[in-house]
C-alpha cells in the first residue's frame, strides 16, 4: 500500500496546496517545470491565506468599481451582501454615504418653490407693464421719452 492510499486526506491537502510539488514527485511534471526545479527557479507559491486575502481584495475592488451598491441610482442587493461579508467597515461607510441627508428633499422642494415664485413675480411685472402700455399708450410713450 502506498502512502497516498493510507493518508487520503493529507494527500488531498498536499495536492491542493502544492500541485507542482505533487507533479514533480509522481513524475507527471512538464519538462519546463522539471528544468526549473533542477535549476532552483521554482516560483514561490502564496499560502492559502495569502491567496484568500488577494481574492477578497479583488472582489471588494470589483464591487467598489461598479459604484456604491447602497446608492439609490446603483443599488445592488447581491453586491451589498457580498460587501457586508468581505469588508463590513467599507459596507457601513458606503451605506452611510448613500443615506439621504436630513432635509435633503425639503431643501430641494424649497429651492424649486423659490424659483417658481421668482419666475411668477417676473411674469406678473411684465404682464402689468404690457397692460399699462396698452391702456395708456400716450403715458407709456412719454415715460419712454423721459427715461
Amino acid at each position: 500500500m502506498s502512502w497516498r492510499s493510507n493518508n487520503v486526506s493529507a494527500s488531498v491537502k498536499i495536492r491542493h496546496a502544492d500541485p507542482q510539488l505533487v507533479s514533480l514527485l509522481d513524475g507527471t511534471a512538464s519538462a519546463s517545470l522539471r528544468a526549473d526545479a533542477i535549476e532552483g527557479n521554482l516560483a514561490p507559491r502564496p499560502s492559502a491565506e495569502e491567496s484568500a486575502e488577494a481574492a477578497r481584495k479583488a472582489a471588494v475592488t470589483e464591487i467598489r468599481e461598479a459604484g456604491n451598491p447602497f446608492a439609490a441610482d446603483s443599488q445592488n442587493l447581491t453586491s451589498q451582501m457580498r460587501l457586508e461579508a468581505l469588508d463590513p467597515m467599507l459596507a457601513a461607510t458606503l451605506r452611510k454615504a448613500a443615506e439621504p441627508r436630513e432635509n435633503q428633499w425639503s431643501e430641494a422642494v424649497a429651492r424649486a418653490d423659490q424659483a417658481r415664485s421668482k419666475q411668477a413675480a417676473i411674469e406678473s411685472h411684465q404682464h402689468g407693464a404690457r397692460l399699462a402700455a396698452a391702456q395708456y399708450p400716450r403715458h407709456a410713450a412719454a415715460r419712454r421719452r423721459q427715461g
